[in-house]
């Protein structure tokens, strides 16, 4: 088994990537511009994004983007190009998104990426019988200094 960044794989090999993101993953897929006019948008707990900047060459503007990992589509895609009998080959899904968002985004240059994951506190309390995980929103919130903030990672 070969876990490979999107740098390591062959031409053909992003061929197939590439074709698997227009078939697979380009429709599952909302593309938001952020801008400062508006409030941030709204991160879903447990959720995976690429946030990166975009450069529009027509009017000189940068602007801020976010693409949702999409949790409907397998994490680890599985390639089949020049892999030999009994080899398994897999790229992580956001690379393949990273490395198509000029699709997305046509006319546009894609500037620095960065995959950010939220996880906000939610407590987990033992029952005896397993685990009770409470949603955040069932608990009220918390003061930042005691450290209610979400966590990126």
């Amino acid at each position: 088994m070969h876990l490979r960044h999107w740098e390591d794989l062959t031409p053909a090999q992003r061929q197939e990537a590439h074709e698997f993101f227009d078939r697979q993953v380009s429709p599952a897929l909302t593309p938001l511009v952020i801008n400062s006019v508006e409030n941030f948008p709204f991160l879903s707990n447990l959720s995976t994004s690429l946030l990166f900047l975009l450069d529009d060459p027509a009017s000189g503007q940068r602007l801020r983007a976010r693409v949702r990992v999409p949790t409907g589509v397998r994490q680890w895609v599985q390639l089949h190009s020049e892999t030999g009998s009994g080899e398994f080959l897999y790229i992580r899904l956001h690379e393949i998104i990273r490395e198509n968002l000029s699709k997305l985004y046509p006319g546009m240059k894609i500037g620095a990426t960065g995959l950010v994951r939220l996880t906000r506190d939610a407590e987990v309390e033992d029952t005896g019988v397993g685990f009770d995980h409470r949603s955040p929103s069932a608990h009220p919130a918390r003061d930042p200094a005691d450290g209610g903030l979400p966590l990126l990672q």
